[in-house]
């Protein structure tokens, strides 16, 4: 745990506190939504997001698309891992600068104002979508653009330490 005091202008003197944890989920609160309502029927339920693209399996020269949805509103970072390795941020992105998604509606991306398309091409092998997902914002990470993306500065390793930790 760190504190650091720094002064609002609008609030004065304001004390910062970060405190690294992991969260455990509540097995009672689990169990309880999956017997009767499903998790999606329960405000109560602990925060659940669905990520699935339209097919799948892809081939060269393909589009696709990603969805998403959550049980209640929320706060949601997706990032894309290639084949190198290489992290980009999908959402938020540098013309589409929400992340905040309304509970229960499903979400298109790229769609509206993303002005990336995302296409199959090689090298080929196993890549990765990653979501970020939590009630309360989430913490920034180091940004560059990258077209309609950004391209992910923060270490690898720290950025999935970086969007679990509270801050």
């Amino acid at each position: 745990m760190s504190r650091t005091w720094y002064r609002d202008v609008s609030l004065g003197d304001c004390c910062q506190v970060k405190i690294k944890t992991e969260l455990i989920p509540d097995n009672g609160a689990m169990g309880r939504t999956s017997k009767g309502k499903g998790l999606f029927d329960d405000p109560s339920a602990p925060l659940n997001v669905q990520l699935w693209t339209d097919k799948k399996e892809y081939k060269k020269g393909d589009k696709f698309k990603i969805n998403i949805r959550g049980n209640k509103p929320l706060y949601a970072r997706i990032l894309h891992k290639g084949v190198n390795g290489e992290l980009l941020q999908l959402l938020p992105n540098p013309y589409c600068k929400d992340h905040y998604f309304n509970g229960d509606v499903i979400y298109e991306i790229p769609s509206g104002q993303d002005r990336f398309e995302m296409e199959v091409t090689p090298p080929f092998g196993q890549e990765d979508i990653v979501l970020y997902a939590s009630s309360a914002p989430l913490v920034e990470i180091n940004l560059a653009p990258a077209g309609g993306v950004y391209k992910i500065t923060t270490g690898a390793e720290k950025v999935g330490e970086r969007n679990r930790a509270v801050f």
